[in-house]
Protein backbone atom coordinates (compact mmCIF):
# COMPACT_ATOMS: atom_id res chain seq x y z
CA UNK A 1 0.00 0.00 0.00
CA UNK A 2 3.24 2.44 0.83
CA UNK A 3 4.10 1.62 -2.49
CA UNK A 4 0.89 2.91 -4.59
CA UNK A 5 0.42 5.97 -2.49
CA UNK A 6 3.96 7.37 -2.96
CA UNK A 7 3.59 6.40 -6.81
CA UNK A 8 0.53 8.15 -6.58
CA UNK A 9 2.05 11.25 -5.15
CA UNK A 10 4.92 10.86 -7.92
CA UNK A 11 2.34 10.72 -10.35
CA UNK A 12 0.16 13.79 -9.35
CA UNK A 13 3.34 16.04 -8.97
CA UNK A 14 4.68 15.17 -12.30
CA UNK A 15 1.34 16.72 -14.18
CA UNK A 16 2.20 19.80 -12.18
CA UNK A 17 4.43 22.72 -13.74
CA UNK A 18 7.77 23.76 -12.96
CA UNK A 19 7.28 27.41 -11.74
CA UNK A 20 9.85 29.77 -13.21
CA UNK A 21 10.91 32.54 -10.37
CA UNK A 22 8.65 35.63 -10.69
CA UNK A 23 9.18 39.13 -10.57
CA UNK A 24 6.52 42.04 -10.11
CA UNK A 25 5.47 43.02 -12.86
CA UNK A 26 4.59 41.28 -16.00
CA UNK A 27 5.88 37.32 -15.99
CA UNK A 28 5.23 36.55 -20.05
CA UNK A 29 6.21 32.59 -20.06
CA UNK A 30 3.37 32.30 -22.74
CA UNK A 31 5.42 34.70 -25.46
CA UNK A 32 1.70 37.04 -25.35
CA UNK A 33 3.36 40.40 -25.32
CA UNK A 34 5.44 42.16 -28.35
CA UNK A 35 7.72 44.23 -26.72
CA UNK A 36 6.54 47.60 -27.51
CA UNK A 37 3.13 46.21 -25.27
CA UNK A 38 5.18 44.89 -22.66
CA UNK A 39 7.12 47.76 -22.04
CA UNK A 40 3.98 49.64 -22.49
CA UNK A 41 2.37 47.80 -19.64
CA UNK A 42 4.96 47.66 -17.15
CA UNK A 43 5.40 51.28 -17.45
CA UNK A 44 1.46 51.55 -16.73
CA UNK A 45 1.71 48.54 -13.49
CA UNK A 46 4.93 50.80 -12.04
CA UNK A 47 2.50 54.13 -12.48
CA UNK A 48 -0.71 52.19 -10.80
CA UNK A 49 1.44 51.11 -7.91
CA UNK A 50 3.10 54.31 -7.36
CA UNK A 51 -0.79 56.36 -7.36
CA UNK A 52 -2.41 53.44 -5.55
CA UNK A 53 0.18 51.14 -3.47
CA UNK A 54 -1.34 48.35 -5.16
CA UNK A 55 0.59 45.80 -7.19
CA UNK A 56 -1.02 44.25 -9.94
CA UNK A 57 1.28 41.08 -11.28
CA UNK A 58 0.45 39.69 -14.60
CA UNK A 59 2.10 35.94 -15.28
CA UNK A 60 1.28 33.93 -18.88
CA UNK A 61 1.93 30.40 -18.88
CA UNK A 62 1.90 28.25 -22.51
CA UNK A 63 -0.06 25.10 -20.84
CA UNK A 64 -1.58 24.19 -17.34
CA UNK A 65 -0.42 20.55 -18.84
CA UNK A 66 -3.37 18.92 -16.49
CA UNK A 67 -3.28 20.82 -13.15
CA UNK A 68 -6.21 23.10 -12.63
CA UNK A 69 -5.48 26.97 -12.99
CA UNK A 70 -7.08 27.49 -9.72
CA UNK A 71 -4.03 25.23 -7.95
CA UNK A 72 -1.83 27.10 -9.95
CA UNK A 73 -2.63 30.36 -9.57
CA UNK A 74 -2.45 30.02 -5.89
CA UNK A 75 1.70 28.51 -6.09
CA UNK A 76 2.08 31.31 -8.72
CA UNK A 77 0.41 34.08 -5.52
CA UNK A 78 2.75 32.37 -2.92
CA UNK A 79 5.69 32.33 -4.75
CA UNK A 80 5.78 36.06 -5.66
CA UNK A 81 8.90 37.97 -4.57
CA UNK A 82 7.36 40.35 -2.13
CA UNK A 83 6.53 40.46 1.84
CA UNK A 84 3.61 39.50 3.48
CA UNK A 85 2.31 43.36 4.11
CA UNK A 86 2.68 44.06 -0.16
CA UNK A 87 1.38 41.02 -0.89
CA UNK A 88 -1.94 41.84 1.28
CA UNK A 89 -2.31 44.72 -1.62
CA UNK A 90 -1.45 42.64 -4.48
CA UNK A 91 -3.50 40.83 -7.56
CA UNK A 92 -2.40 38.45 -9.44
CA UNK A 93 -3.39 37.78 -13.13
CA UNK A 94 -3.08 34.50 -14.55
CA UNK A 95 -3.41 33.99 -17.72
CA UNK A 96 -3.18 29.52 -19.35
CA UNK A 97 -2.67 30.44 -23.06
CA UNK A 98 -4.10 26.58 -24.53
CA UNK A 99 -6.67 26.04 -22.16
CA UNK A 100 -8.04 29.73 -22.30
CA UNK A 101 -8.18 30.54 -18.96
CA UNK A 102 -7.86 33.14 -16.96
CA UNK A 103 -7.62 33.22 -12.97
CA UNK A 104 -7.04 35.93 -10.25
CA UNK A 105 -5.51 35.68 -6.50
CA UNK A 106 -5.97 39.13 -4.52
CA UNK A 107 -4.36 39.66 -1.67
CA UNK A 108 -6.30 40.63 1.83
CA UNK A 109 -7.16 44.20 1.07
CA UNK A 110 -7.99 43.54 -2.25
CA UNK A 111 -10.17 40.38 -1.77
CA UNK A 112 -13.45 42.32 -0.78
CA UNK A 113 -13.20 44.61 -3.97
CA UNK A 114 -12.65 41.56 -6.39
CA UNK A 115 -16.02 39.13 -5.26
CA UNK A 116 -15.66 35.81 -6.96
CA UNK A 117 -17.05 34.40 -8.93
CA UNK A 118 -18.29 37.18 -10.50
CA UNK A 119 -14.33 39.33 -10.73
CA UNK A 120 -13.38 35.89 -12.50
CA UNK A 121 -15.99 35.86 -15.34
CA UNK A 122 -15.24 39.75 -15.88
CA UNK A 123 -11.64 38.74 -15.97
CA UNK A 124 -12.07 35.87 -18.53
CA UNK A 125 -14.56 37.91 -20.38
CA UNK A 126 -11.85 40.97 -21.10
CA UNK A 127 -9.22 38.03 -22.38
CA UNK A 128 -11.15 36.01 -24.08
CA UNK A 129 -12.61 39.18 -27.04
CA UNK A 130 -8.79 38.67 -28.16
CA UNK A 131 -7.49 34.67 -27.44
CA UNK A 132 -7.51 33.94 -31.17
CA UNK A 133 -6.95 36.98 -32.59
CA UNK A 134 -3.08 38.46 -33.78
CA UNK A 135 -2.89 40.28 -30.64
CA UNK A 136 -4.06 38.24 -27.84
CA UNK A 137 -1.99 41.22 -25.44
CA UNK A 138 -4.91 43.74 -25.87
CA UNK A 139 -7.28 41.06 -23.81
CA UNK A 140 -5.24 41.28 -20.77
CA UNK A 141 -4.50 45.13 -21.09
CA UNK A 142 -7.73 45.25 -21.27
CA UNK A 143 -7.96 42.58 -17.69
CA UNK A 144 -5.60 45.09 -16.12
CA UNK A 145 -7.38 48.03 -16.99
CA UNK A 146 -10.45 46.58 -15.38
CA UNK A 147 -8.33 46.25 -12.49
CA UNK A 148 -7.03 49.40 -12.17
CA UNK A 149 -10.77 50.50 -12.48
CA UNK A 150 -11.68 48.60 -9.41
CA UNK A 151 -9.01 48.83 -7.28
CA UNK A 152 -9.45 52.65 -7.73
CA UNK A 153 -12.81 52.59 -7.19
CA UNK A 154 -14.15 53.70 -10.62
CA UNK A 155 -15.89 50.05 -11.28
CA UNK A 156 -17.38 47.98 -8.77
CA UNK A 157 -17.57 43.84 -9.39
CA UNK A 158 -21.04 43.12 -9.22
CA UNK A 159 -22.68 46.41 -8.97
CA UNK A 160 -22.60 49.92 -10.39
CA UNK A 161 -21.16 52.81 -9.40
CA UNK A 162 -23.03 56.23 -10.00
CA UNK A 163 -20.88 56.73 -12.97
CA UNK A 164 -21.65 53.22 -14.36
CA UNK A 165 -25.25 53.81 -14.57
CA UNK A 166 -25.06 57.04 -15.99
CA UNK A 167 -23.25 55.74 -18.82
CA UNK A 168 -25.39 52.72 -18.95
Amino acid sequence: WLLALVSLVFNVNSFAIDLPPLQVGINDFAGMFPPASAADLKGRLHRFKTETAATIVVLTVKSLDGETIENFSVKAFKALPIGDGDRAKTALLVVARKEHLVALQAGAELRPLLPEPVAHEKLQAQVALYWNGLRPDLGIHGAVHYLFGVIRGDLRVGSQTETEKLKD
